[in-house]
């Protein structure tokens, strides 16, 4: 299970690093508007939050495996409300940009309980969250150097050279070995 984990794992790093980096530059080119343009460096957390919902879509197979869909609901409602009550209380203290961090949070939260459920009330064989520590710090780097080069780059085509050359680093990564096997035929 933790090597078909893994591979699906290498799909949701890969599309997220994608996401992440070049999101926004998709958003500048198919923006009509000037003030869309101020809140797009909340996509990445968006995108990170809708990373959470992809890893939880696939521990969400074992609700469905044991016949416990039930649970899915009551998570979602959970993290649903959680959202709502967040949005209740951050969104007039710190404007819309709050809206972001909570869909972040509440799909992190979801993600979180339903691998807990998995693992203590369902008492699946769910694979250790160590054996995808390497994507996860991937995804974080990704996450926090994207911030790093849209503050400290200003030139664009700069920056999309840089987070292409990363990007293509991630990459090689994630297929080592597959690019090794090939390279040894």
């Amino acid at each position: 299970i933790v090597g078909q984990m893994r591979s699906i794992f290498k799909l949701i790093v890969a599309m997220s690093a994608l996401f992440i980096y070049f999101a926004q530059f998709g958003g500048e080119i198919l923006t009509l508007y000037d003030n869309f343009n101020a809140s797009l460096y909340l996509l990445p957390l968006l995108v990170l939050g809708y990373v959470f919902s992809v890893i939880n879509e696939v521990f969400i197979f074992y609700y469905h495996f044991k016949k416990k869909v039930k649970y899915f609901y009551y998570n979602f409602a959970f993290s649903a409300l959680l959202n709502i009550g967040l949005n209740i209380v951050l969104i007039p203290k710190f404007g819309y940009a709050a809206a972001a961090y909570t869909t972040l949070i509440s799909y992190a939260v979801m993600c979180l309980i339903t691998y807990i459920t998995c693992k203590f009330a369902l008492k699946v064989t769910v694979p250790a969250i160590i054996n995808f520590i390497d994507y996860g710090l991937i995804v974080l780097f990704v996450f926090v150097s994207n911030y790093a080069l849209n503050f400290y780059i200003p030139n664009i085509w700069l920056q999309l050279s840089i987070k292409g050359v990363i990007y293509g680093l991630i990459l090689l990564y994630l297929w080592r070995n597959l690019i090794t096997a090939m390279l040894n035929k």
